[in-house]
């Protein structure tokens, strides 16, 4: 768990405060006193053998369990940190922070389920209800990372009947869109960030931002990148701007291409093809012609012509280049020829002569098509105008004038 996410530490110092301007006299004071010396010199043995001198004189005085279990925690004897937590709300069952402490103890063994039990018990006792929500924030961050969607929205429609004006707090409507999120509800996460979004419209970039960030990967969950982007724009120059840069990196086109490419690499064709269909379906309009052209190349590659030549077919559609899609064509009508697909590949030429007609090398393969669907009177024509289109080279029209020949 990321040290950011103890924010909740702050709330501890209010309460803890306590502990250390106790001024009343009373017979373990003096101990007291000493053991706090000790711990902030870090020398936590000694200051433990100091609190326990003043249990032994006090033993209902909460402080000094919270003082002694919190010297525990320096040490990472974490079970008798915990045990001392728990005497200390046993003598003040009104103080929530101990149960914070044992949460973040829960934390720090990554026991998600003990730190929401704790936690619960915190938002339980703890009249202040600002922090009553601030608990049930982080008991819905628990929960989610959990995965226990559906206890975190109990959880949270909890808060809204104990304290109803949280339900329009920001806060609570961006915890609610997590929570939707997780379980794949993504109208109602784009409607709750939406409404947590219209709450912090009017404060600084830096503090909006977050909210913004949560209705662009609503959006981004759900499939529809371009309103994501448009949201996330609301980002730009904060720490989240980043965060959306890299999702949108991580999951497009370019990023699962780059990965088929590496299969392709190893020769594990199987596995290349999946990431390149991914890739297409994550394509922008702009990135298809792309995708469909590598997926193509992989077909090939494993041997499935006709797979091939579908997928080019599919790229040279998307290609506005009308050079690319030219070269696209190409490949295809070699490939038809190669496969046996005659009428394949003279429908192919055809396409490509309707924007290019004195495409020599084209009215060549058209030509051979057509001599092979037995078509000889076309194929002559589309011989002699691919031998009056082409440079004077004594290969290219002996091999024109062969076939003409034939």
């Amino acid at each position: 768990m990321s040290a950011k996410w103890f924010v909740w530490k702050a709330l501890l110092l209010a309460g803890l405060c306590a502990v250390y301007s106790y001024a009343q006299q009373a017979p373990g004071l003096p101990a007291f006193r000493e053991g706090i010396k000790y711990y902030r010199a870090k020398d936590y043995a000694s200051a433990i053998r100091k609190f326990n001198e003043a249990i032994s004189l006090e033993p209902t005085n909460y402080r000094y369990y919270v003082a002694k279990g919190r010297a525990l925690l320096q040490l990472k004897r974490y079970d008798e940190a915990i045990q001392a937590f728990e005497e200390a709300v046993k003598y003040n069952k009104n103080y929530s922070a101990a149960y914070l402490m044992i949460a973040r103890i829960a934390i720090k063994q990554k026991d998600w389920a003990k730190a929401v039990q704790y936690l619960e018990k915190a938002y339980q006792i703890e009249g202040d209800a600002t922090k009553r929500i601030k608990y049930k924030i982080f008991i819905v961050k628990l929960l989610l990372r959990d995965n226990r969607a559906s206890e975190a929205l109990t959880s949270l429609q909890q808060l809204k009947n104990d304290i109803p004006e949280a339900a329009n707090d920001p806060r609570i409507l961006y915890a609610e869109g997590d929570i939707y999120l997780k379980m794949e509800r993504y109208d109602e996460a784009i409607n709750a960030f939406q409404a947590a979004v219209n709450k912090v419209a009017g404060l600084p970039k830096p503090q909006a931002a977050k909210y913004y960030f949560g209705l662009g990967m609503a959006y981004f969950k759900k499939g529809d990148v371009e309103q994501a982007k448009r949201v996330w724009a609301n980002v730009k120059g904060t720490r989240y701007e980043r965060l959306a840069y890299q999702l949108q990196q991580r999951s497009g086109a370019k990023f699962y291409l780059a990965i088929a490419n590496g299969y392709a690499k190893a020769n594990a064709y199987d596995e290349a093809i999946e990431q390149a269909q991914k890739a297409v379906e994550k394509s922008s309009d702009a990135e298809k012609s792309l995708s469909y052209k590598f997926l193509g190349i992989l077909y090939y590659k494993k041997g499935q012509v006709q797979q091939a030549i579908t997928n080019l077919a599919q790229a040279a559609q998307y290609e506005k280049d009308p050079a690319k899609r030219t070269k696209l064509y190409n490949i295809m009508i070699k490939l038809q020829m190669n496969n046996g697909d005659y009428s394949g590949a003279l429908k192919t030429a055809d396409q490509i002569l309707s924007g290019n007609p004195n495409n020599h090398s084209v009215l060549f393969l058209k030509g051979q098509a057509e001599y092979q669907l037995g078509n000889y009177s076309a194929a002559i024509v589309s011989l002699e105008r691919a031998i009056a289109s082409a440079p004077q080279n004594k290969i290219i029209q002996a091999k024109y004038n062969f076939l003409l020949g034939m």
